[in-house]
């Protein structure tokens, strides 16, 4: 090391020794910095090798994006507690699935059965997000996932987001007295008057939610709620936005009109612009059953290298409170009203009665609609099962397509899932 006091008499030789000496410092300096400079580039080097063997560790594992590409190779037939694939660069993939292979054969079996063009079950536990089962029939021909095709007319299924809105923003109860003129089922503007008259019909809001009553929900859409807050509740319940899963989901879409019969369609369900996925409609009861918050829907439990080694852990969690707990207390009592006066009453009446169903709350939402066209009919069901200190539950949605003939319908097929459940 040269110091100040050094270099002051290095100078002094350099002076005094001419050029000779002139070269033999400069060469001196030269090889200093060199040895320096070489030192710090293998320093460098050691680094950088160092990162590099660290990103190589990381990059063994899996993304969820990296399962998201996966799982988009998938076919309907494929989905099984068990999965292997080829990953791009030619390694073996094992898959875990969180599939429960009993209830994945009986909804498989169901689908086939259901006499229906298309037919799409889902099952899940609400509290965590596991996918139990995912099958479907289609006779139709389309092409991906019918469970995860948004391209179905939401139909009343949407009077679960237009019911939360009303009990959350609007001082509903499910005993507030509502009241409808002319048919339950039919929509005209001049079932959406406020006046009464004496052919005005007066009834609680849990019989209306679980009888399905347009005219109420359309007036409720009308006075309570308007624009902003049916579009704010549509987007709370994840219409208009992209819902996290680990297969290619398509987004489910909410349009809501400024003009007042608009607003009565779309909070009523009787429109055919508000579609979604049957997983999305699962999603809105495991929203209510547990307690106002949406979780992250997951069918990946664990995907393991041909090396043996797990290089992606399924993950869970909170999406979002989509509403208070209060309301979703709330939300049950309507849908439970539904199992036991309204539109399943006759198809869960077996399950009701069940032992094993005995102390398990039930709740459930229909809805039916024809397509644009009018040459299909749609059968929604979905619902939930929450038994005993939080044991085991579950919510399931069935979707159907029925063509001339029509088939099982969709709650029939919900009741027998969770009768299986629960067995």
């Amino acid at each position: 090391m040269v110091t100040h006091k050094g270099l002051i008499h290095l100078r002094g030789n350099i002076l005094l020794a001419g050029g000779g000496i002139i070269c033999v410092i400069v060469l001196a300096i030269a090889a200093i910095f060199a040895l320096y400079g070489a030192s710090t580039e293998a320093g460098q080097k050691s680094s950088t090798g160092r990162v590099s063997q660290a990103k190589g560790n990381q990059s063994s594992l899996l993304t969820s994006e990296d399962v998201l590409r996966i799982m988009a190779r998938v076919k309907p037939d494929q989905i099984d507690s068990k999965l292997s694939l080829r990953s791009k660069s030619g390694r073996i993939l094992k898959l875990t699935l969180t599939i429960d292979p009993v209830m994945q054969d009986y909804a498989t079996k169901l689908a086939a059965d259901s006499s229906a063009l298309q037919t799409s079950v889902v099952a899940m536990d609400p509290r965590d997000g596991r996918i139990i089962a995912l099958a479907e029939n289609d006779q139709l021909g389309s092409r991906g996932f019918l469970s995860l095709n948004a391209d179905y007319p939401a139909a009343s299924i949407f009077k679960v987001v237009s019911a939360a809105a009303a009990l959350e923003r609007a001082g509903f109860s499910p005993e507030k007295t509502v009241s409808f003129s002319g048919n339950q089922h039919t929509l005209y503007k001049s079932q959406l008057k406020e006046k009464n008259s004496r052919y005005t019909t007066k009834t609680s809001f849990r019989k209306a939610f679980a009888s399905s009553i347009n005219p109420v929900f359309g007036k409720i859409g009308i006075y309570y709620l308007g624009h902003d807050v049916l579009k704010s509740y549509g987007e709370r319940f994840y219409f208009n936005r992209k819902i996290p899963f680990d297969m290619p989901m398509s987004l489910s879409r909410l349009d809501v009109p400024a003009d007042s019969f608009g607003l009565a369609e779309v909070a009523s369900g009787f429109n055919k612009d508000t579609v979604m996925s049957p997983l999305h409609a699962a999603l809105l009861a495991a929203s209510a059953a547990n307690d106002g918050v949406m979780v992250r829907p997951r069918i990946v439990d664990s995907v393991m290298n041909d090396e043996g080694k797990i290089v992606y852990r399924g993950k869970g969690g909170i999406i979002s409170r989509v509403i208070s707990s209060e309301t979703a207390a709330a939300l049950r009592v309507l849908m439970k009203e539904t199992v036991t006066k309204g539109t399943c009453k006759k198809s869960f009446s077996k399950l009701v009665r069940s032992k094993s169903a005995k102390n398990v709350t039930l709740g459930a939402k229909t809805g039916s609609i024809h397509d644009r066209l009018g040459r299909f009919k749609l059968d929604w069901t979905t619902a939930f099962a929450l038994p005993p200190d939080s044991r085991n539950p579950i919510t399931v949605a069935v979707m159907n397509v029925h063509g001339e003939k029509m088939g099982i319908k969709a709650n029939e097929i919900a009741s027998m899932m969770i009768k299986r459940w629960l067995r």
